[in-house]
């Protein structure tokens, strides 16, 4: 009787011990992959950070190197406006000195010289001084427009229109009265 029970049994126990067995390797297999997951997860984690960081590190770099570029993008704008600001004082001076220089002085005389400034820088009218002191007749007088300029500056866009005008003899005269 006991080995019929024990023939019972004894599959019974193979196939248990053939399922903790299957169960046992499985689970160090499950184990050991977890590891490898594990570990490739944390290789990704370190590839991620190190191009993150190293990414940031560039990012910060090229920031850096924009705002040197600005600060001296910035610099020549601001010395070329400076300049700039220098030749345009130096030129309103000249303008308001030029009947004391020489080149001006030679040319015309100071009484005939009639600063207006904007659109042009004096209204000459050469021959006045001698026709007021009764030395010049009406066809001695000469109207000229002037304007000065320093270095290499050019006539502004209102300034060649004017002296188109003049030149193709768009020029005239008129008497306003107020009662």
């Amino acid at each position: 009787m006991e080995s019929v029970g024990y023939d019972r049994v004894t599959p019974l126990l193979i196939i248990l011990g053939i399922s903790i067995a299957i169960f046992i390797i499985r689970e160090r297999q499950l184990k050991r992959e977890t590891a490898k997951i594990l570990d490739l997860k944390n290789g990704l984690e370190t590839e991620i950070f190190t191009l993150k960081h190293t990414h940031e590190m560039k990012l910060i770099d090229m920031l850096n190197q924009h705002s040197l570029e600005l600060q001296e993008h910035e610099k020549r704008i601001r010395k070329d406006s400076t300049a700039t600001q220098r030749c345009v004082i130096k030129g309103k001076t000249t303008e308001q000195l030029a009947p004391l220089l020489k080149p001006l002085s030679e040319k015309y005389t100071l009484t005939d010289l009639h600063f207006v400034g904007n659109p042009f820088d004096y209204l000459v009218v050469k021959g006045m001084s001698e026709f007021n002191n009764g030395n010049g007749q009406n066809g001695d007088l000469e109207i000229v427009i002037l304007e000065i300029k320093t270095g290499n500056s050019t006539l502004s866009k209102i300034e060649k229109a004017i002296k188109d005008a003049i030149e193709k003899g768009r020029v005239s005269f008129d008497l306003i009265r107020f009662d």
